[in-house]
């Protein structure tokens, strides 16, 4: 999938891995006129198809609840439509008990020119690229913080940290239960600059280390961005891991020129163009009329009826 919004180039792909199932879900929304954006990216778990149907319906739900909703405060928003997808899981486990114990992760952010707003819960991770640099902006809420804590604290070595058999466990989901026990999303704006590139994915990318991912987009960033997911998803590939995850990327870049956009600009333009010409006819019949001995009188025929 790839669109161009005006300057604003974004796209995204997925592959299942060495999975049977593909579980992860992924939407883009243009919101408000195309001056804004809206990604979800949602990684299901859960047994047989409950991940994808859960993925799926936290997806749905909440883009439908984002764009439905009046609110003019962002957060406000990306809340609501998260308690929409947890709502839409409790309804659909509800009446499919065989599918208790489904959910998933989800991450939902909305980009403009200027800013970012996400909401995430459970390890989908959000990076910012700049500059050469990458790094994840949303809290990571699987056990892997809370093992890297005990690791400074000297209370496991670094062998024991880097295989420590609950390092992927998560702390929170959206599992249909009323609420997620840990939910990021920042009330203030997170300002972006022009050229920024905005990576959010589920956690089967981070097979690559964050280096990696650096390095790929380093040397493709110029690319449109359907190219660069298809060579990160490629990057992932080669490292051929064992029962690797299925693997979703959504990419978006923030134009160099952050001007008004050129629709507006188009419009503006063709408007004084128009007047322009309206001008120009009105003089040009008073001088032809004038060069024939004809007079017009503007008050009197204002006022006839």
């Amino acid at each position: 999938m790839q669109v161009f919004l005006e300057d604003r180039d974004f796209s995204g792909a997925e592959s299942v891995g060495d999975r049977k199932n593909q579980e992860d879900f992924h939407a883009f929304q243009l919101m408000d006129r195309g001056e804004g954006l809206l990604l979800v990216l949602a990684d299901g778990m859960g047994g047989h198809e409950a991940g994808e149907v859960a993925s799926s319906m936290a997806v749905d739900s909440f883009v439908l609840n984002f764009r439905q909703h009046g609110a003019q405060s962002i957060p406000v928003k990306l809340g609501a439509a998260l308690q929409s997808a947890d709502n839409s899981l409790a309804n659909h486990i509800a009446s499919h008990r065989q599918s208790e114990g489904m959910g998933c992760t989800l991450v939902g952010a909305y980009v403009s020119s200027a800013c970012l707003y996400w909401i995430s819960v459970g390890d989908s991770p959000l990076y910012l690229f700049r500059k050469g640099k990458l790094r994840q902006i949303n809290e990571d809420h699987s056990m892997a913080p809370e093992i890297e804590k005990s690791l400074k604290a000297g209370k496991l070595t670094p062998e024991e940290a880097r295989n420590h058999p609950n390092r992927n466990a998560l702390r929170s989901a959206v599992m249909g239960e009323g609420h997620s026990p840990l939910v990021d999303c920042p009330a203030k704006p997170f300002p972006l600059a022009p050229g920024d590139l905005i990576l959010l994915a589920s956690d089967g990318v981070q097979s690559l280390s964050g280096s990696e991912i650096a390095d790929v987009l380093t040397k493709h960033i110029n690319m449109p961005m359907q190219e660069v997911a298809t060579v990160l998803l490629r990057a992932v590939q080669k490292k051929q891991r064992r029962n690797q995850d299925n693997t979703t990327v959504q990419l978006v870049r923030i134009p160099l020129n952050t001007t008004a956009p050129k629709r507006r600009l188009r419009s503006r333009w063709i408007l004084v163009c128009s007047a322009i010409v309206m001008i120009v006819v009105i003089f040009g019949t008073y001088a032809l009329f004038d060069k024939i001995g004809l007079t017009i009188d503007l008050n009197a025929l204002l006022q006839m009826k």
